[in-house]
């Protein structure tokens, strides 16, 4: 193709020529190429963007300086919309670290560019969030730590505090230190992040500005030997022993602060708690008792977990401890193991709850996905309850191993002795599914997420009116062929006193009657509110356990004939801290619209006419863009009877088991 007459083409036939010469496209020079993608028209190259197989076979994402030139020279509110959507950043255009933070660096509000940070902070180097921010003011900096909308997480902060000037640096934590220490983020977290020749240098403006001794302590803690050995060591410690004492502190775990030796003498400590963080679960019996005796010397030490994203203080930590020898309390000693864990999953999920605000802009993932946490607070999600879990049943002496998929977790049970349909006894490791169990364990339904094999636990990832496999439960190892028939389940529950006398679980007597309401042939709209008014009565929690109830109410309303039924979350207007409130949204034939709100306060379920409704509540924004920007009431789509657009269902799919 002659490169000169192409090029005096127009934008259109350009663009159509690219797309038929692939061979000619893949040989340009980088150069050239460059130049025929500005000479194109704004709308042609955004055709190009989204054709990602020609992209493939043309080589341009092969080459950064290639994509380069088409994602800088988007607009702004294209820019944006790219880098909102990870999954094609990542997956569809492969973009690296260092292509995104060129993207970021080219956006033209700062707000946006920390928004952005927050997103790919664990795709970029520290180096190119430096540069980042160097176009930042210093109020826009100190936004990410005062704001609260942000929404940052530690390590973020952390991050971004370790590339900014070393004169920012200091000037933020003497001004912000109070509110820094709200968020457990500390001097010396930021020196153990930064490179060698900045730990110096904040180090040095310290000692200029002037630093106290416990400072000084925490600050030789964190340093390696390399570092020490460049500081005068007079200025630090006046005596060499306790120099020595500090320096001998061993450095490591998850959070990179100091690893207690319980053995020794826990004064050695004094001054240090903000650098010593203690995870219960990987102590022995005898070193978690010591955990209080470390209190007396160091009240103000933080407590993490196995998930290692954020930690509790240590009123938080006992709280929660208080409540799992709530729950130790109520075991039979005489109890076999599966007895066991059958209570503590049923107790479990008569008291967790699923996160109802996964997957909105108030969703902090550091605070759901910490056990202590989730104990206090009473939700999670499946990554969380199933460390939670694992816990509890060690301390019984129960051995558990948390599994995880690609985008789930669940509980292996280790050497567990299962009866059979034969009965015989057998020993060996089964699938037990605690998020998956919540719904059916609130409600008082038999768990059958409760013991499974492999093949078992994987069938019910299969939706087959779809053809669909979610893979939610697929692991590279499936060598697990133990689990429990559905009787021997039944005569479990039965023994821990969950059923009747006959085996008869709760749920039961509750679903016939909801059945008895759909044989009696009300109109939709009295069915409707008459099985609201009985899922209320039968669970007076219903509004707060949203997912687990927005389970069952897709059960109980499936009889019913709609033209479109959502069960979904959305929030009060005037709630500042957006809390979800479930809803169930139903446009009935020849009736037309109709809306309930699940009301905490009445513990009712309370009917709205449509424009109060959406004057009252609103929907989050990542709801809205699941949506196409529309609410559900709103949605422009073929009518179908009982569809059901559950979001809140979405990362626990089957949530109430088979």
């Amino acid at each position: 193709m002659d490169l000169q007459k192409f090029m005096k083409s127009d934008s259109s036939t350009k663009l159509e020529l690219i797309f038929k010469n692939l061979d000619f496209v893949s040989k340009l020079e980088t150069e050239e190429l460059n130049i025929i993608l500005l000479s194109l028209e704004y709308e042609d190259r955004i055709k190009i963007l989204r054709n990602i197989d020609f992209l493939k076979k043309s080589n341009i994402l092969q080459k950064k300086e290639r994509i380069i030139i088409l994602l800088i020279n988007l607009r702004e509110e294209d820019k944006q919309r790219l880098l909102l959507d990870r999954e094609f950043v990542e997956k569809d255009l492969n973009l690296d670290g260092v292509v995104i933070a060129i993207i970021i660096m080219s956006l033209e509000f700062n707000e946006i560019k920390l928004k952005m940070i927050n997103l790919y902070f664990d795709k970029i180097s520290r180096k190119a969030i430096g540069m980042i921010l160097e176009s930042c003011p210093r109020d826009t900096i100190i936004s990410i730590i005062i704001k609260e909308e942000y929404k940052f997480s530690k390590v973020v902060i952390e991050e971004i505090l370790s590339s900014i000037k070393v004169d920012l640096l200091v000037d933020i934590f003497i001004e912000y230190k109070e509110v820094l220490y709200e968020k457990s983020i500390t001097i010396y977290d930021i020196i153990m992040r930064a490179s060698e020749d900045v730990q110096l240098k904040i180090i040095s403006k310290l000692l200029e500005i002037g630093i106290t001794d416990k400072e000084k302590k925490g600050i030789l803690t964190v340093l390696d030997d390399k570092q020490k050995d460049k500081l005068d060591k007079s200025i630090f410690m006046q005596e060499e022993t306790e120099y020595k004492l500090q320096v001998s502190h061993e450095i490591g775990g998850k959070y990179g602060k100091i690893v207690v030796d319980f053995s020794k003498d826990l004064e050695i400590y004094k001054d240090l708690d903000e650098l010593i963080y203690v995870n219960p679960m990987e102590l022995k019996d005898e070193e978690r008792v010591k955990i209080q005796e470390l209190e007396e010397i160091c009240p103000n030490i933080r407590i993490s977990d196995d998930i290692g994203l954020s930690t509790v203080t240590l009123e938080e930590y006992k709280e929660a401890e208080n409540w799992i020898d709530s729950i130790l309390k109520g075991i039979n000693t005489k109890w076999t193991n599966i007895q066991k864990v059958a209570y503590v999953d049923h107790v479990l999920g008569k008291n967790i709850t699923y996160c109802p605000y996964l997957d909105t802009e108030i969703y902090n993932s550091e605070e759901i996905q910490n056990s202590w946490n989730l104990i206090n607070k009473k939700m999670g999600i499946c990554y969380g309850i199933s460390v939670a879990e694992k816990y509890i049943l060690s301390k019984m002496g129960i051995e558990a191993e948390v599994v995880k998929s690609k985008e789930h977790a669940f509980l292996e049970l280790k050497n567990i002795e299962l009866s059979q349909k034969d009965g015989e006894v057998v020993k060996g490791d089964t699938y037990l599914d605690s998020t998956w169990n919540l719904a059916i364990n609130r409600y008082g339904g038999i768990p059958e997420n409760f013991c499974n094999t492999y093949e078992e636990i994987r069938k019910y990832d299969i939706i087959e009116s779809k053809g669909i496999d979610t893979e939610t439960h697929k692991i590279n190892e499936n060598g697990v062929t133990l689990g429990l028939d559905k009787r021997n389940v039944r005569e479990i529950f039965k023994s821990i006193e969950v059923t009747d006398k006959k085996g008869n679980f709760p749920l039961q007597k509750f679903m016939s009657m909801s059945n008895k309401i759909d044989a009696f042939g009300f109109p939709a709209e009295k069915a409707i509110e008459i099985q609201l008014m009985l899922l209320s009565s039968y669970c007076p929690e219903f509004a707060i356990c949203q997912n687990e109830t927005a389970s069952i109410l897709k059960g109980i309303l499936s009889n019913i004939k709609f033209n479109r039924c959502v069960v979904n979350r959305v929030y009060e207007r005037e709630d500042e801290n957006k809390q979800p409130i479930l809803y169930v949204y139903a446009d009935l034939p020849e009736v037309g619209k109709r809306f309930y709100f699940a009301d905490k306060e009445t513990k009712s379920f309370v009917e709205l006419p449509e424009k109060e409704f959406e004057q009252k509540f609103e929907c989050y924004q990542k709801d809205l863009e699941k949506q196409n920007g529309h609410r559900p009431w709103e949605d422009i789509e073929e009518s179908q009877e009982h569809l059901y657009k559950n979001s809140i269902l979405e990362k626990a799919k089957n949530v109430g088991g088979r």
